[in-house]
């Protein structure tokens, strides 16, 4: 009679804690768009491709600037967006009439479970970290990534996501700093619209 009791116990006082560590981990991710503008590197690693990089700047909610290390650039002001080609060097007006995207906060739409990891030392530094699913088409109940989310230890924003799908690797860092922002690109005249 004991043995039932204490696994009812266990259970009822397991659910609350995994329900919080998602909670916790939610609220982490999503104070990478609640945190002020930051400065990002993405190192993407593709082993029939090589390695990519993007760096830029992230205003949220809805201002970023992109760079890509094949030359491209991309500005996103609210709906509007600009992307500049090596090819020319000029700034185009790209279509997008879709509501801008959340910036800042990776998919919250699409995190599926999540686990405390507790702290983690990385690069000699310590973090508190999760590590959690990510499904695709804005459901989190078929996931096709999983993530791990590295956070400051002492105000809770995320510094680094680090991602191990297959071949393919992921690692995303960031530096906030009051004070920056995005502007539109300067000389774009009425250029027609790229599709």
């Amino acid at each position: 009679m004991r043995w039932p009791a204490a696994m009812a116990i266990s259970l009822l006082f397991s659910v609350p804690a995994s329900a919080d560590c998602h909670s916790d981990g939610v609220a982490a991710i999503e104070r990478g768009a609640t945190s002020g503008p930051f400065r990002f590197q993405n190192q993407i690693k593709i082993p029939t491709v090589g390695s990519k990089r993007i760096t830029g700047v992230v205003v949220p909610p809805d201002r970023a600037h992109t760079i890509m290390d094949d030359g491209h650039e991309f500005i996103q002001i609210g709906r509007r967006q600009w992307m500049k080609t090596p090819t020319d060097g000029k700034w185009h007006v790209l279509l997008h009439s879709a509501l801008p995207a959340r910036l800042g906060a990776r998919g919250l739409d699409r995190i599926g479970s999540v686990r405390c990891l507790g702290e983690v030392i990385d690069d000699g530094r310590a973090y508190l970290a999760y590590e959690y699913d990510e499904g695709s088409g804005g459901s989190p109940k078929i996931p096709t990534s999983s993530w791990k989310v590295m956070t400051d230890r002492a105000t809770g924003v995320p510094l680094k996501f680090l991602s191990r799908t297959g071949d393919l690797e992921e690692v995303e860092t960031r530096v906030y700093e009051a004070g920056l922002d995005v502007d539109p690109p300067v000389g774009v005249g009425p250029v027609s619209p790229k599709r």
